[in-house]
């Protein structure tokens, strides 16, 4: 019975010793979690009405500016990250409106790369005509609890916000966002 014991003690150290690391992960999780939940909590939202907020990005020669400045034009800005599809899609759809017969108010398109360095490098290779931020601190994120892509905002020439919308708009709502805003 004594031999017994001694294996379950030794088992159940065995278990302890695999299961102290499961226990603190599970606890650090836990914790990321509730954090970043009171990050979100504390987050403002882009506002329609409100001045389009001071950002700290690096601009497309790798510098730290703060931007982007739309005090003067109108512009729609929208916020990508450059594995998601349906962001192409509004950025295309973007350009399409802006060099087409519907011109969108004079408005410059600009994006906002909530991506990695090489990720927006090839996102500024494939949209030339757009100006295009990274978002490298996760400043967005964390400020204004912004949690999907694509995120169209529409600043007018003094730097109010007068739209916001988040997803995939499709080119008929897209039209709809931008006639009320700049007919």
């Amino acid at each position: 019975m004594a031999r017994r014991t001694m294996g379950s003690k030794r088992h159940l150290i065995s278990n302890a010793v695999v299961a102290a690391p499961l226990v603190v992960a599970c606890f650090v999780l836990v914790y990321r979690g509730w954090a970043g939940a009171q990050t979100a909590a504390a987050a403002v939202a882009i506002e329609v009405g409100s001045q389009f907020p001071a950002i700290v990005l690096e601009g497309p020669d790798g510098r730290t500016v703060e931007g982007p400045a739309a005090v003067g034009e109108n512009a729609a800005v929208l916020v990508v990250h450059p594995g998601c599809g349906h962001c192409h899609t509004m950025l295309e759809s973007l350009l399409a409106l802006r060099h087409g017969t519907e011109a969108i108010g004079g408005a410059r398109v600009v994006a906002i790369s909530v991506g990695d360095s090489a990720q927006t490098s090839r996102l500024r290779g494939r949209y030339p005509a757009v100006e295009m931020y990274r978002d490298r601190g996760a400043e967005l994120v964390r400020r204004f609890g912004l949690t999907a892509v694509p995120i169209l905002i529409l600043v007018d020439q003094r730097g109010i916000v007068r739209d916001v919308a988040s997803g995939w708009q499709g080119d008929e709502r897209l039209r709809e966002h931008l006639a009320r805003i700049w007919p």
